[in-house]
């Protein structure tokens, strides 16, 4: 009788820790995700986030855009998770968001300003920094079709008219525009702006794009562009056509959302499109079909009531699908959302970051060989390093 009890027991304690090996995050082989976290002041209202490495020691730097500010900080890794040096270089009116421009193993860095209707480009000076002197300095935004709009509030980079000379896209929340900042072959830029107000749409009188991203969703060969428009509760797929034109197509999605991310996140060869909606607390799929067309995926509660405002996509675990780190506003954590491989997303792990995080970026910082997060914390104007266990 004792043995069978004995035994009984030890099936009913399996039977738990298998159930709870299938929660949602759970793993036995890689053990429950842990981090360490350290805290690097800034600048007020740290808005953006750049990943590089910038001084070229093999070691991943970091740029952080602080709007309260007026200036980048520029973080020099030391490679083993912390920095060596801090500078802080002055720009433009409210820097919101950067990106590396160019080519070659030191590229410039763009910088989109919202307060003075600008995006500088940065020349680098070779040593991990960027010439501040020699700035290329376009308005963007504010155009005969747009005028008198607020400035660019996300920039990203690609080649949009097919000449290999690498161009620059930004979304204009107050405008409802994207322009296309597209480079010529003898340095200077040619700017063509779409209005993302489509009669007949949500977006007819207001839009708000908060965030823009690129990808290739009908196969042609040329880059489109998607923008998350916050008080529309809408998506626009801006088509391009090689030439530097865009089409747009107002798509209805979620409550206010805030992030489109781009990536093929169910594995058949088609890029989609996850969406954070900021009222909801959610992940939005829609599934690419390869031509063009969307269809909704599926919805997943990421950080209810916390008013997430940052996402970003990498493979964070290592198994080849593509995942997305969430950061909550008023949370104050970042949520790490593992794909399966077919669009689907469970939580498998938190942590707490400073206040108010408005962005989120991925990196083995300390050169483990895993991945680490990175959060530009706003109210606090810090960034929040998280290295991986």
């Amino acid at each position: 009788m004792h043995t069978k009890t004995t035994r009984r027991l030890f099936a009913n304690s399996l039977l738990v820790l298998l159930l709870v090996l299938l929660m949602p995050g759970a793993s036995l082989s890689q053990g429950a995700i842990e981090f360490t976290s350290s805290t690097v002041a800034t600048g007020r209202d740290a808005r953006g986030l750049v990943i590089g490495d910038f001084n070229l020691d093999t070691n991943p730097d970091v740029i952080v855009t602080n709007a309260g500010d007026d200036n980048i900080t520029v973080l020099l890794g030391d490679g083993a998770g912390g920095f060596s040096s801090k500078t802080n270089l002055s720009v433009g009116d409210g820097p919101r968001a950067a990106v590396l421009f160019g080519s070659g193993p030191m590229p410039s860095l763009a910088v989109a300003h919202r307060n003075d209707d600008t995006v500088w480009i940065l020349p680098p000076d070779g040593q991990g920094g960027f010439r501040v002197d020699q700035a290329v300095k376009i308005t963007a935004g504010n155009d005969a079709a747009a005028p008198n709009v607020d400035g660019p509030t996300a920039i990203t980079t690609g080649d949009f008219n097919g000449d290999t000379i690498p161009d620059l896209a930004t979304c204009e929340i107050d405008g409802d525009t994207v322009t296309l900042i597209l480079g010529k072959a003898d340095g200077s830029f040619d700017l063509k702006t779409t209005s993302l107000r489509l009669a007949g749409t949500p977006a007819a009188t207001d839009a708000d794009p908060r965030s823009i991203a690129v990808a290739d969703f009908n196969g042609d060969g040329n880059l489109d562009v998607v923008t998350a428009n916050h008080d529309s509760g809408t998506i626009a797929v801006s088509r391009g056509d090689g030439a530097g034109n865009l089409q747009v197509q107002i798509m209805p999605l979620g409550n206010n959302p805030i992030v489109a991310l781009t990536g093929d996140f169910d594995k058949n060869g088609t890029q989609d499109i996850v969406v954070t909606d900021r009222t909801t607390g959610t992940l939005i799929t829609q599934m690419g079909d390869g031509m063009g067309g969307f269809v909704f995926g599926d919805e997943f509660t990421v950080d209810p009531g916390g008013r997430p405002e940052a996402s970003t996509r990498a493979d964070f675990n290592g198994d080849g699908n593509v995942d997305v780190i969430v950061a909550g506003r008023d949370s104050n954590k970042v949520f790490v959302m593992l794909s399966d491989g077919t669009g689907r997303f469970s939580l498998a792990g938190q942590a707490n970051v400073g206040r108010g995080p408005r962005a989120v970026a991925v990196v083995d910082l300390n050169k483990d060989g895993k991945q680490d997060i990175v959060v530009a914390n706003a109210t606090d104007g810090t960034i929040t390093v998280l290295l991986r266990r």
